[in-house]
């Protein structure tokens, strides 16, 4: 069984999870319920404060972060190796792209 807040931000359902009985007591859920609470009237979202707290995706990107996170994540995975080695290499690819913008 596991614990778990549901709370409406910007309108849309979302939930986090808090823990799992019986390592997280029913008395200490309701104590993480009551922070993230507080945190939700604040106009803050308890999950994307967890995402960053645990370095997840950066909120805004910069173009260069952004064109090597698409480069390595689309391009590398889904292009044939020699359209790769043709002339675009990721130094290239993100030029083209810095410049583009």
């Amino acid at each position: 069984m596991t614990w778990t807040y549901r709370y409406r931000h910007k309108g849309q359902a979302t939930q986090i999870t808090l823990g799992r009985y019986p390592d997280l007591s029913l008395k200490a859920s309701r104590a993480m319920r009551d922070d993230l609470a507080a945190q939700v009237a604040q106009g803050k979202s308890p999950a994307e404060e967890r995402k960053r707290a645990k370095g997840g995706n950066p909120t805004n990107p910069t173009v260069r972060e952004f064109g090597e996170r698409y480069f390595r994540e689309q391009v590398e995975k889904n292009w044939k190796i020699h359209r790769i080695s043709d002339g675009i290499s990721t130094m290239k690819f993100i030029q083209r792209l810095e410049t583009s913008c």
